[in-house]
């Protein structure tokens, strides 16, 4: 999807599935005890919000929005536009 505008309205319910980066913290180890198949997994990501907005390389959606006055929302998340794996409208 990288640098496709799509064509979704103000307020459209949105799922969202994208491949988000990982980190692992649990100190210093060799590659042959690292859990790679758990680490690989936490890679896969999925987000339902409203859409808001998009530029050339991402997309917004938000948490909720005022019902009475449509110029206000909470919790705007962007996903990078490379990352998207699929984004389906939900009625």
């Amino acid at each position: 999807m990288k640098n496709k505008m799509t064509k979704f309205k103000l307020w459209d319910r949105l799922e969202i599935d994208w491949i988000d980066a990982v980190e692992n913290t649990n100190g210093w180890r060799p590659p042959e005890d690292f859990n790679w198949k758990d680490h690989y997994a936490a890679l896969d990501h999925k987000i339902i919000g409203y859409y808001v907005n998009e530029c050339t390389n991402a997309i917004t959606v938000c948490q909720a929005y005022a019902v009475n006055n449509h110029n206000n929302f909470v919790g705007a998340f962007s996903i990078p536009k490379g990352s998207i794996q699929k984004i389906r409208r939900i009625k």
